[in-house]
């Protein structure tokens, strides 16, 4: 990255985006300015609560299957 990121901006997410080759579709739908007017018209929060007994939830955010 050119810089430490200290805030989620546009830059900050074409340079992350570029570091990891992945597809700027952020950029394409509008970036922060499209998230502002999205915020704007209001969000409704859902959550999910769960637990993975089997593979104490691996899947989400490791190699999994080991």
């Amino acid at each position: 990255l050119p810089k430490t990121p200290d805030s989620i901006t546009d830059e900050m997410c074409s340079d992350i985006k570029n570091l990891f080759e992945n597809e700027n579709d952020f950029e394409e739908k509008g970036g922060n300015k499209a998230m502002g007017e999205s915020l704007e018209r209001g969000h409704v929060a859902a959550f999910s609560l769960w637990d993975d007994i089997d593979v104490h939830m691996m899947w989400l955010d490791s190699c999994y299957p080991e």
